[in-house]
């Protein structure tokens, strides 16, 4: 103990993350493209199925995360046990405190030795096939919808179609960023998120204000949204839509697979529950406001991304 306590206090040793620094770099995981697709599930299914499905997702979301903290406790407890030189004074601890709590500590363990620890060579074929699918899909579709937004907004003159020069752009700029640790990234994800809380609020006021102007101006167009006047509802209920709407939500919460990581660099591990949690419920409200606003103010004109 005395000789990680030591290393871990070196200047050559990077500085734990704080409790700020991670729910920023948990803000930055959760909220990515699935965003601008709200507006667009939540008119498909009804304003009160889709808060309703958002609620519900959020507490599942937090439930896993929670479960997946427990079991890299549990796999700390399985492989300390296990190894021949604390087998005994685990032992011992055990006779004579049978309530010392599962902690998450300073060793990592990334879901897929958690899935063959507790699940076996099956479970962990199983996720190491399905992870990397996932991750190369949302890339994927970061890409695309970085490229088809600029290229829509800022086309390049003289360039018929500039999609594949903002494709080269984003490559330009996410590729050095992935060769970075956690720790040389705290700048940037800081600033990504207040990129993010500015994003939010710009969506949300926009409309928001064109809208509500609209009910008060004896014009009916003081102001206006892409030519658009006043705000075209939306319906409250819609069971049909449910198809289109829960994968949208679903996948706009979806931050399990980075826990792993981002968990052995917070200092305060006895923080973690609320790390996770807290930053996921801010990003459902953001979610929330955004589906709500870009539903009733666009209507059947709303688009799906």
């Amino acid at each position: 103990m005395a000789s990680s306590a030591t290393n871990h206090g070196t200047s050559s040793s990077p500085k734990p993350f704080s409790t700020f620094v991670a729910a920023c770099f948990t803000l930055n995981y959760v909220m990515g493209t699935g965003i601008l697709a709200l507006p667009w599930a939540f008119h498909e299914a009804g304003i009160i199925l889709s808060c309703g499905s958002l609620a519900v997702v959020c507490v599942l979301g937090i439930l896993s995360s929670d479960y997946l903290l427990t079991a890299m406790a549990r796999a700390e407890a399985v492989t300390s046990f296990q190894s021949s030189e604390s087998t005994r004074l685990l032992l011992h601890n055990n006779n004579n405190n049978n309530n010392t709590p599962l902690m998450v500590h300073n060793r990592k363990f990334e879901i897929t030795q958690l899935c063959r620890l507790f699940l076996g060579r099956a479970g962990e074929r199983a996720y190491a096939i399905s992870a990397p699918l996932y991750i190369y899909s949302i890339l994927w579709a970061y890409t695309t919808v970085f490229g088809k937004a600029m290229s829509h907004s800022l086309p390049v003159p003289g360039i018929g179609d500039s999609y594949l020069i903002y494709v080269g752009v984003f490559s330009s700029i996410v590729v050095p960023l992935s060769f970075l640790e956690m720790p040389e990234q705290v700048s940037v994800q800081v600033t990504l998120s207040v990129c993010r809380f500015v994003m939010v609020f710009i969506m949300v006021l926009t409309p928001a204000l064109v809208g509500l102007s609209s009910h008060h101006s004896a014009s009916h167009g003081h102001y206006s949204f892409g030519g658009q006047t006043t705000p075209n509802g939306t319906p409250l209920w819609d069971t049909t839509g449910i198809p289109h709407m829960l994968p949208v939500v679903v996948f706009s919460v979806i931050l399990h697979h980075t826990i792993p990581t981002l968990a052995l660099e917070v200092g305060d591990k006895s923080n973690l529950h609320n790390v996770f949690g807290m930053t996921l419920a801010i990003c459902i409200a953001a979610y929330t406001i955004i589906g709500l606003v870009g539903s009733w103010f666009f209507g059947a004109d709303v688009e799906q991304s």
